[in-house]
């Protein structure tokens, strides 16, 4: 996932990996307008469009790989609370055994970094 500025108009892409009968299949999903924006709750708001558009549960999501920009990095974290919220909503035993696997249903964060 990654965003950009071109000829002044603010681009959203976010890439998916997956396996598909043994083999790697990196396919890009979405390059969105973010009308100009590369503000948290816009970016959140973009990738859970496209998490729907694609039948994409959160839960089946192992890595989100971003670069080290603080925008990139909220936008993750604020994704990761949404999900702890939905956790919270399910009953108390469900949410008990999530806190004993070490909340295993958080989404992994991983920065690249852009320079390298």
């Amino acid at each position: 996932m990654d965003c950009g500025t071109r000829l002044m108009i603010s681009y959203l892409t976010i890439n998916v990996q997956y396996c598909e009968e043994n083999h790697l299949c990196v396919k890009t999903v979405a390059v969105k307008d973010a009308k100009g924006k590369h503000e948290i709750e816009d970016m959140k708001r973009l990738v859970q469009e496209t998490l729907t558009d694609y039948g994409i549960q959160k839960q089946n999501i192992l890595i989100f790989s971003v670069d080290n920009g603080s925008n990139m990095i909220k936008t993750i974290k604020v994704l990761n609370n949404d999900e702890e919220e939905d956790m919270e909503e399910k009953d108390d035993d469900q949410n008990l055994e999530a806190e004993q696997l070490g909340n295993a249903d958080s989404l992994l964060e991983v920065q690249i970094d852009a320079e390298n």
